[in-house]
């Protein structure tokens, strides 16, 4: 039996919504990635079964469990369309077990296959990224090899001012593998991009530490989240212009109604995406609702505000 959903209404089709982004509008689109104006390297996925899972994380409260059931699905999704598109195949020969009944004939699938030994360091940012980036791990083991694949751990914190306006980003103590980093892939898997100041900043570590470590080629540093902004976009290709960028949803909530008719990038400095304002700062808007603390069942509003005023850069 359907059960009704809380805060999900169905909207008509014929005409699109004053509030509707442009780039969902047209339920005829069947591409892969949304139009934009963002340049190469940037992907926004068009995907029906996506951006249900992605509203659905909004919508449901803290701590219930089809926040971790969609989590994973997400993750399998936004890792198939990384390794497709970013890792070179590789022709092999796999064994089948038909080759039991048939020992003679050699039995196998020759084909394309993902390579299956890609140095691959995934970087964690507690805590929103946690239960993401230990998602990604387990799907990208699937088809990789686990001694190739790793986990560093970048905690950090937005810093507000006296208004409550993000400001910064402080950075916690890392804990990385410290294994060679220039022949590497990275991928920066955060929930959540609203500025996207936490990942660059995680980033930005291995090039300060370069001369120990090693550098990825840029192109091979690849951001991947439910929901960006343009302002993250923005933060992102300042710093790092050849790296990757992949988002289930784009959000430009908070931009004038000429830009939502528009397709994205195509007023990128009337784009906006956060929220500014007595009720919060500095948050995706519509967005999910506190992603971090919905994946760690610890979300209280009044609470939230107030650590979140106490943070205050000094």
């Amino acid at each position: 039996m359907y059960q009704k959903r809380t805060g999900f209404r169905l909207l008509g089709s014929k005409k699109p919504h004053p509030k509707m982004d442009a780039q969902h509008a047209d339920l005829q689109d069947t591409g892969e990635f949304v139009r934009h104006n963002y340049g190469e390297g940037v992907y926004i996925l068009n995907s029906t079964f996506a951006l249900s899972a992605v509203a659905e994380l909004g919508r449901l409260p803290p701590g219930h469990p089809g926040l971790y059931e969609k989590t994973e699905a997400l993750a399998l999704v936004l890792m198939q369309k990384v390794v497709d598109r970013e890792f070179r195949p590789v022709h092999a020969k796999v064994r089948t077990s038909m080759a039991d009944f048939y020992p003679e004939e050699d039995v196998a699938y020759r084909g394309k296959l993902a390579p299956p030994t890609v140095p691959l360091c995934l970087v964690e940012i507690p805590r929103a990224g946690t239960r993401t980036t230990l998602a990604a791990e387990k799907v990208l083991r699937l088809v990789i090899d686990y001694s190739t694949v790793w986990l560093d751990h970048h905690p950090s914190q937005r810093l507000v001012d006296g208004k409550g306006q993000a400001v910064a980003t402080a950075r916690g103590q890392q804990k990385v593998s410290g294994r060679p980093l220039d022949n590497t892939k990275m991928i920066v898997f955060d929930p959540m991009f609203a500025r996207g100041e936490s990942a660059v900043g995680a980033v930005d570590y291995y090039w300060e530490q370069r001369k120990e470590f090693g550098f990825p080629i840029e192109e091979n540093i690849i951001f991947v989240g439910f929901i960006g902004t343009p302002e993250s976009i923005r933060t992102i290709r300042k710093r790092f212009p050849k790296a990757k960028v992949y988002f289930v949803r784009l959000d430009r909530g908070r931009s004038s109604s000429r830009v939502l008719k528009s397709v994205p990038g195509t007023y990128p400095k009337e784009e906006k995406g956060l929220t500014n304002d007595k009720k919060s700062r500095s948050y995706i808007y519509p967005g999910g609702g506190g992603m971090g603390e919905k994946l760690s069942n610890c979300f209280n509003a009044e609470v939230c505000v107030h650590v979140q005023h106490d943070k205050r850069a000094r």
